[in-house]
């Protein structure tokens, strides 16, 4: 597992790895709903201050792609917390959401452990669709866990 480390105090740092959690998973596949999705946030890129575009990479096709967040984040302590709308796109549609989360200074060396988690529609060919992502980790790749399920 791969650690980020940096000195108290360095919000710019921290800031842009916080960032980087925000964007959701890939998939393929259909089924019987709901659908659990397993994966990775495989990489981000800060393409300016606090917005990213990601790619995920996912058990079910549906759910990978390229995401992109813009986050407002505060810092109270320890903990930084980021919201933004989020958007994934593959070749059968697009996800439209939200995602929030923290990333937390652990230990002495102030390694950020980030968390998130998102909320999105379908279009396209996933109109009617859910999926709620989860992320998590300290530095690429993220764990994802989430689920596709029926709107309604």
């Amino acid at each position: 597992m791969w650690r980020i480390s940096r000195r108290r105090g360095a919000l710019g740092a921290a800031a842009g790895t916080v960032i980087v959690l925000a964007l959701a998973g890939c998939g393929g596949g259909s089924g019987d709903y709901p659908v659990e999705v397993t994966g990775q946030m495989v990489d981000c890129n800060n393409d300016l201050a606090m917005a990213f575009t990601c790619q995920e990479d996912a058990s079910d096709d549906r759910v990978s792609g390229e995401s992109q967040v813009d986050f407002t984040c505060t810092t109270a302590g320890a903990v930084t917390t980021c919201t933004s709308d989020v958007v994934l796109t593959n070749d059968g549609g697009t996800w439209e959401g939200t995602v929030e989360g923290t990333a937390t200074e652990e230990g002495d060396e102030g390694a950020l452990f980030h968390e998130f988690d998102a909320e999105m529609l379908g279009t396209g060919d996933y109109d009617g669709l859910r999926y709620t992502a989860h992320w998590e980790g300290y530095d690429w790749p993220w764990e994802l866990t989430g689920t596709i399920d029926e709107v309604g």
